[in-house]
């Protein structure tokens, strides 16, 4: 019965895959492989809700220019700190990705569309920041969710999405995390 009434295309499933997922992050907050098992949850869990829209692919001239401006910064940044290729292409594959597809694409299209579904998606998404990470990483990621949430509803453009994710993640530990990691 539980399980008909979580497929049944009551929008039941986002939520409980949220609280799935915030209780996986506080039982292996000390398995060190942690960030695996998160990752396969998000892309995972929006495949078991029936009411799921897949990812839309849209290229027009916007999305080629953004997507060129996004390769770019992830060029000079590597080419400066050459010791990033690891971490970003880690982040895009480990964080950037699997996020996104969970939140932006599944979580924000299954609440609704508008301001509402991003501001709520972001505040879920820096919840889950902020029992991975502390508060200071959740109040961190809060704008930067909200403007990943407004760019997938402009763009409708889910490799543009994880690219701006990743390079936010890229850029914060090039430039930003040394200034902000005294205050953790």
């Amino acid at each position: 019965m539980f399980f008909k009434l979580l497929l049944s295309g009551k929008s039941y499933w986002p939520y409980i895959s949220i609280l799935l997922l915030a209780v996986v992050v506080v039982a292996t907050q000390y398995f060190s492989q942690q960030f695996l098992i998160l990752a396969a949850l998000m892309l995972l869990l929006p495949l078991i809700d029936n009411n799921h829209d897949a990812a839309k692919f849209v290229f027009v001239k916007t999305n080629i220019v953004l997507l060129f401006v996004l390769l770019m910064i992830i060029f000079v940044v590597i080419f400066l700190k050459e010791n990033l290729l690891i971490f970003f292409m880690t982040t895009l594959v480990f964080t950037a990705l699997p996020e996104e597809w969970f939140f932006r694409i599944y979580l924000m299209q299954r609440i609704g569309r508008g301001l509402e579904a991003n501001v709520i998606a972001s505040v879920l998404f820096s919840a889950l920041h902020a029992i991975t990470f502390g508060w200071l990483y959740s109040f961190l990621v809060f704008l930067p969710s909200l403007v990943f949430g407004w760019v997938y509803q402009r763009q409708q453009n889910f490799v543009i999405l994880v690219l701006l994710h990743a390079v936010s993640n890229l850029v914060y530990v090039a430039y930003l995390s040394q200034y902000l990691d005294r205050f953790s």
